[in-house]
């Protein structure tokens, strides 16, 4: 009984330790989206002024 005792305590730390690498993982994830939806918005911004530029 102590060993499966010990198993439930191993297991339920492994289960804490994954749930807090996968909120550190997300909010890693979500960083990027941000960097990349600025990015973005930059280059349509660069290329509008491109377009506006050639066409006049």
């Amino acid at each position: 009984m102590e060993k499966i005792n010990s198993l439930e305590g191993g297991l339920e730390q492994l289960s804490k330790i994954q749930l807090d690498e996968g909120r550190r993982q997300m909010k890693i994830g979500k960083g990027a989206m941000n960097s990349v939806e600025l990015f973005t918005q930059m280059e349509l911004y660069l290329l509008l002024s491109l377009a506006i530029v050639v066409c006049h």
